[in-house]
């Protein structure tokens, strides 16, 4: 598909309470319901890349610790990616997961 530089239109449903909630702070933002829905969308977006970012930096961090530490220091960092890959098989089991997280459980499971 062709992408133009152009905003295209894109019908949404939204239940009356949502509809109702972005319209009052549209208007409290001075902004349209459109453009809040669409800052909100870019924010979502953007926060989203920022978690995997962070995350994959914390995994890496974690991963040298656990190269070059004591017994006891490799059970706690052992300890905390058991911790962060559980956490990450619940949020894959989301059928809007990213592709991100299933490379860092990639990641965990060799390293586990």
């Amino acid at each position: 598909m062709e992408e133009t530089a152009e905003p295209s239109q894109f019908s949404l449903r939204l239940p009356p309470d949502v509809r109702q909630y972005l319209h009052t702070c549209a208007n409290k933002h001075g902004r349209s319901l459109n453009s809040e829905i669409l800052k909100r969308l870019e924010y979502s977006i953007d926060l989203e890349s920022r978690h995997e970012s962070n995350l994959v930096k914390s995994i890496t961090e974690i991963s040298e610790d656990f190269s070059g530490g004591s017994d006891v220091n490799n059970a706690m960092v052992l300890k905390e990616l058991m911790t962060i890959r559980e956490t990450l098989e619940y949020l894959s089991s989301d059928k809007h997961s990213t592709d991100m997280i299933k490379i860092i459980l990639r990641f965990l499971a060799r390293k586990i």
